[in-house]
């Protein structure tokens, strides 16, 4: 734990005197510690936070008991007495954040209690809160086998300090942990394959290799003559009504003169 002068341990003392009972009482409207609502799977690690909403009031100090269910959905760490909490960074240079474990002896995986406290560190006048702001967040790890149900993050014992020391009556909001089953991935999509060209006909290629000799413009013209059968060239008949005729003829000279049409 880091070592504080002296006038910072004496301010937040004071304060912590006003959070946990000085005679004194606040006018303005109600502050509020508000816990937030996760949702996560089981077997996965989850953050919830603790926001401020001071409603108005000069809050300098925080203080609430956030109870979990220690088997289904338990504060990281809290098994060993180590909490995995930890302050807003935005508020660092003027604040510190204390997680603990307050019931004694518990750190044994029953644990169901940490104690949150949000203190003033700052030499000189103490400054207040921003009106709206996340003051914490803490981890929890979804234990393997919780049930799928709804755990709530109950809050008791929530304090409120002003820059004087001074109590200010508030109001704590807890919040929530839902349990909820894993996603199922969703497959990606095989991509098509990509159809392969059919190559456009080619009149007269007798032997399909794309262009058209002399002597298989004489067999087609043998064909039409029927001096041969049709199966020796079924390229020229290119309307594929089993015959050859003159029209299919030409268009074998042309290939034969131009070549094949592109694929």
């Amino acid at each position: 734990m880091r070592c504080l002068p002296l006038q910072r341990l004496i301010v937040s003392a004071i304060v912590s005197v006003g959070i946990l009972g000085a005679e004194g009482r606040h006018a303005a409207a109600q502050p509020s510690l508000i816990l937030s609502q996760v949702s996560g799977a089981p077997g996965t690690r989850v953050t919830f936070s603790g926001s401020l909403a001071a409603g108005g009031s000069d809050v300098a100090a925080v203080q609430g008991d956030i109870t979990f269910d220690p088997l289904a959905v338990p504060i990281a760490g809290a098994a060993v007495g180590n909490p995995f909490c930890g302050l807003n960074p935005g508020l660092s240079e003027h604040w510190q954040g204390v997680f603990s474990l307050p019931l004694a002896g518990c750190s044994d995986g029953t644990c169901n209690i940490l104690r949150a406290i949000v203190l003033p560190l700052q030499q000189g006048p103490i400054l207040a809160l921003p009106q709206v702001t996340q003051l914490f967040t803490c981890d929890i790890d979804i234990a393997p086998d919780a049930m799928l149900d709804t755990y709530p993050l109950s809050l008791s014992r929530v304090r409120f300090g002003d820059p004087e020391g001074l109590n200010i009556d508030g109001a704590g909001v807890g919040g929530s942990v839902d349990v909820v089953a894993a996603a199922t991935p969703t497959p990606s999509p095989s991509p098509s394959p990509t159809a392969t060209p059919t190559p456009r006909p080619c009149a007269g290629d007798c032997n399909g290799d794309r262009d058209v000799p002399i002597n298989e413009l004489i067999a087609i013209v043998n064909i039409a003559l029927g001096n041969l059968p049709l199966s020796s060239c079924g390229a020229g008949d290119v309307s594929g009504n089993g015959e050859i005729t003159i029209d299919e003829i030409l268009q074998a000279v042309n290939v034969a003169l131009a070549g094949c049409p592109a694929p």
